[in-house]
């Protein structure tokens, strides 16, 4: 499986890196990430693990990867090899205009045993998860003063003014029987 996903935001290329290098933000702008533990605080460094909750299909995955590369304020790479997956994958902040940039998510791999029946399923709402976070990443840095500190999650639900959904999507589902909008939606970017 690949999912590739890609935003512009208009920040600084400093802001936007030190936003999404620093892993112990990524509950604040990645929905279905319910727990983020990074070996260290700040922004990523070579040989930092870290130690992701996610869930998807109302299940939840466990993964621990380690960061192997990093350009700082450019890309970081990181790989993750347990029995239930091999995944590797990029995190790329680059110009995109004189005050913009562009942030792109790169995550490749399979899932084995068990799970392996799952790998077209976990791809697509992989694919699905990715590209609402990053428009939650992009609403978020382009709309407030980031600290480093989440924001809250919302009591009820509730849709910003994109039209987009920045809540989990384990929460989507729940929405949707409370009168909440559909629960799949596809997102653009330019």
């Amino acid at each position: 499986m690949r999912i590739v996903a890609s935003v512009k935001i208009d920040r600084p290329a400093s802001q936007v890196w030190a936003y999404v290098a620093d892993y112990g933000n990524d509950p604040s702008w990645r929905g279905a990430v319910t727990q983020m533990r990074p070996s260290q605080p700040g922004p990523a460094q070579e040989g930092v693990t870290t130690q992701e909750l996610l869930r998807l299909l109302g299940l939840t995955f466990r993964t621990a990867a380690t960061i192997d590369r990093v350009e700082p304020g450019r890309r970081l790479q990181w790989r993750a090899h347990d029995r239930q997956k091999r995944l590797e994958g990029s995190r790329l902040v680059e110009p995109s205009g004189p005050a913009s940039y562009r942030f792109t998510e790169v995550v490749e791999g399979r899932l084995l045993g068990p799970s392996r029946v799952l790998e077209p399923v976990v791809a697509w709402l992989l694919q699905q998860q990715t590209t609402a976070d990053l428009g939650r990443l992009k609403q978020l840095l382009e709309t407030s003063t980031v600290s480093g500190s989440a924001p809250e999650e919302p009591a009820t639900c509730g849709w910003d003014g994109l039209g987009l959904s920045w809540m989990p999507v384990s929460k989507l589902a729940e929405c949707a029987g409370q009168g909440g909008r559909p629960a799949v939606a596809q997102f653009r970017y330019q």
